[in-house]
C-alpha cells in the first residue's frame, strides 16, 4: 500500500513539474516571437524611413531678393535629388529698379531662370550656377530689348525659410571689371567707358535672395 501510494506521489510531483516547465517554454518562445515582431517592426520602420529619405524633394517657393539698386520678386519650383546631391531650379522674376525710380527710371525687367544646383553631404548647403534671359520694360509699355545673365550660386537650405543664397551675376561683373580698366588705363581697344554704367555694374554684380 505505501509503495503504491509513493508511485503515486511520484507520478502527482513529475506531472506538475512537466506542465510547469512546458509553461516555462511557452513563455519563453511567445517572449522571443514577440522580441522578433519588434525588431521586424523596428527594421521595417528604419528601411521605411531610408526610403522616404532618399524620395527627391520638390516643392513649389516665392522669394524676394536684392542687390544694391535692383530688387527682385519671383516665384520658383525646385528639384531636389537627396541620393544624387543636385537639384534643378526653375524660376520667374520681376525686377524693380527701386531705388531713386521716378519718371525716368520707371523701368521693370522680367525673366526666366533656370539653376543647376549641387548639395554638399549634408543636403543643404549648396553652389551652382543660373542662366537668365530677360526683357527690359518701362511702364508705359516702351520695350528695350532682351539681355542674359549667368550667375554663381551659394546658397542654404533652412527650417525657417525655403532657403537663402547668394549670387555674382558674371555679366554686370565682366562689364564693371573692364569698365574700370578702361577708365583706369584709357586703352584704345577699350575704349572710354562710361563712369554711370561702371558704377551700375558696380551695385548689381551681388544679390542676395530669401526664399518662402
Amino acid at each position: 500500500m505505501k509503495r503504491i501510494c509513493l508511485t503515486i506521489a511520484t507520478l502527482i510531483i513529475s506531472t506538475i513539474f512537466s506542465e510547469e516547465s512546458m509553461n516555462q517554454e511557452n513563455n519563453v518562445a511567445q517572449y522571443d516571437m514577440t522580441l522578433s515582431k519588434e525588431d521586424s517592426k523596428v527594421e521595417d520602420s528604419k528601411v521605411s524611413e531610408e526610403t522616404k529619405n532618399n524620395d527627391p524633394i520638390s516643392y513649389w517657393y516665392s522669394k524676394a531678393g536684392t542687390s544694391f539698386l535692383i530688387q527682385n520678386f519671383g516665384v520658383g519650383r525646385r528639384f531636389h535629388n537627396i541620393q544624387k546631391y543636385n537639384g534643378h531650379d526653375l524660376n520667374f522674376n520681376f525686377h524693380l529698379i527701386l531705388m531713386g525710380a521716378g519718371g525716368k527710371n520707371g523701368v521693370f525687367l522680367p525673366s526666366l531662370k533656370y539653376e543647376y544646383l549641387k548639395y554638399k553631404k549634408d543636403n543643404c548647403s549648396y553652389f551652382g550656377i543660373g542662366a537668365e534671359v530677360g526683357s527690359i520694360f518701362q511702364w508705359r509699355g516702351r520695350f528695350y530689348g532682351v539681355y542674359p545673365n549667368i550667375e554663381l550660386i551659394f546658397g542654404k537650405e533652412r527650417k525657417k525659410v525655403q532657403f537663402t543664397q547668394l549670387s555674382i551675376n558674371l555679366l554686370p561683373a565682366i562689364a564693371t571689371a573692364v569698365g574700370i580698366v578702361s577708365i583706369s588705363s584709357h586703352h584704345p581697344f577699350l575704349g572710354h567707358a562710361d563712369l554711370g554704367v561702371v558704377v551700375f555694374g558696380l551695385l548689381t554684380t551681388v544679390e542676395y535672395t530669401i526664399g518662402f
